[in-house]
């Protein structure tokens, strides 16, 4: 009895900005050194990203100034108090838009799964999602925090579980990141790079062993956390927020091992030759090195790059992202399978592979 993949949503704030602004104001306003401002304008024009989303109203008008002054840096609890005010309405937004197109009753769904890496607080997203979506307070509910980009594969993962136990479970999956909310005025390279590549948004799913009109079947799955690599990306807390470090190495590194890890995925079942690889669009460097590594054509990435370009790096949210571009292709287009990779905290690399319900 295998489990599906039901009714895929994304929500993004209207605040929309392009990437070329935001080099602009970055280079106007951190002071930077003539070099470092040349690498920034590189790194800003290579990220492939046309425009981004964010919760904040302003986010590089004089209003928000305090994040390029030191001494006016917003604190943890302000970021917080700010995901605390934005990140449910986002949520609610995408997890209404899953529960409108899915075929069945609300009211059948047995577990809320909340996924998110940038704020925290309890009661925890999931919790008020049923209270929001008025869904039974007999709901079971789980919050999933700081695993990063790969968060969706996690939740995912317990979805299929839950999905599996019973067939009456029918598990509500909601990825919600404010990543603007991190922003660090730094010089160095990690905060710099972090800015360049992240944004805010909300995707959201439902995974049943049952149900009409599934999108994809889970075929299998996989996790790997690479060798001598723990160094190269972390989440950190700081009294003015989260820092990201995140090495220029990252690419390589996972190279280095996705060969066999989708190998390993496969499992001799499927070639590669079968599938669609949505790929977490993590940065353009690492898409240009797996497409490398594993001769994939742009029409297997394709959906990775508009989702990269649309919306930039949107942490555990994004996957669905890239899913749904996916299914809005033409039914000639796509491929008999799908499979998914995703990147993080590690590092590590966690893989599904899919069956597309054409």
């Amino acid at each position: 009895m295998p489990a599906y993949i039901f009714s895929i949503a994304t929500a993004v704030p209207k605040q929309q900005y392009r990437q070329e602004d935001a080099a602009r104001v970055m280079l106007a306003r951190l002071g930077l050194s003539k070099p470092l401002a040349y690498k920034i304008e590189k790194i800003y024009k290579q990220t492939a990203i046309e425009t981004r989303h964010t919760v904040l109203d302003d986010p590089f008008g004089e209003g928000n100034s305090y994040f390029f002054e030191e001494e006016k840096q917003p604190k943890m609890g302000d970021r917080n108090k700010i995901y605390k005010e934005k990140a449910l309405s986002l949520a609610v937004e995408t997890a209404k838009e899953t529960l409108t197109n899915w075929q069945g009753d609300p009211q059948e769904i047995t577990h809320v799964i909340s996924v998110s890496c940038t704020g925290l607080f309890a009661p925890g997203l999931e919790f008020s999602l049923i209270k929001e979506l008025g869904l039974s307070p007999r709901v079971d509910r789980l919050g999933i925090n700081f695993m990063g980009c790969f968060g969706a594969f996690r939740g995912l993962a317990m979805a299929e579980a839950l999905a599996l136990e019973n067939p009456k479970n029918r598990v509500l999956l909601v990825c919600t990141e404010l990543c603007s909310l991190s922003f660090q005025p730094s010089h160095t390279l990690d905060a710099l790079i972090s800015n360049a590549l992240f944004s805010d948004g909300a995707s959201s799913l439902i995974v049943s062993s049952q149900g009409v009109n599934p999108s994809f079947r889970i075929v299998s799955k996989a996790s790997f956390a690479l060798p001598d690599s723990f160094e190269e990306m972390q989440w950190d807390a700081s009294d003015i927020g989260f820092f990201m470090k995140l090495s220029l190495k990252v690419p390589q590194h996972l190279r280095s091992h996705v060969r066999a890890f989708v190998d390993h995925l496969l499992d001799g079942k499927v070639s590669i030759e079968e599938c669609d690889f949505p790929l977490h669009p993590g940065g353009r460097a690492i898409l240009e090195q797996i497409e490398e590594e594993l001769n994939l054509t742009k029409k297997q990435t394709e959906a990775s790059w508009q989702t990269l370009s649309e919306y930039g790096n949107m942490s555990s949210a994004t996957f669905p992202f890239v899913l749904k571009k996916l299914l809005n292709k033409p039914q000639e287009e796509r491929l008999p399978f799908a499979v998914g990779l995703g990147f993080g905290p590690g590092l590590a690399m966690e893989g599904i592979l899919l069956e597309e319900l054409l």
